[in-house]
């Protein structure tokens, strides 16, 4: 707020504004970055990073399952026919 009291129009103003958004996206760039190694909390938040991976991971058996379930009902549909076809 102390730099932005300085400002005496509007110019300066979006000046401060762009200088400290630039900050802001440099800090949070440089946070997602590789850091030291122990560190883990560099690239955010690793439980969050789990949650995500272990629900794309679900996604995928599940995709996996239903596919088995239809061709498995493809199966017993074929199945079931020559049965008919029989008597």
């Amino acid at each position: 707020m102390e730099r932005y009291a300085q400002c005496r129009d509007a110019e300066q103003i979006t000046k401060v504004q762009d200088e400290w958004l630039a900050g802001l996206e440099r800090e949070w760039a440089e946070s997602r970055m590789p850091g030291e190694e122990g560190d883990e909390w560099a690239g955010g938040n690793p439980n969050r990073q789990h949650k995500i991976d272990d629900y794309e991971e679900e996604e995928v058996e599940n995709e996996n399952d239903e596919e088995n379930e239809d061709d498995e009902e493809e199966r017993e549909d074929e199945q079931a026919d020559t049965l008919k076809n029989r008597h």
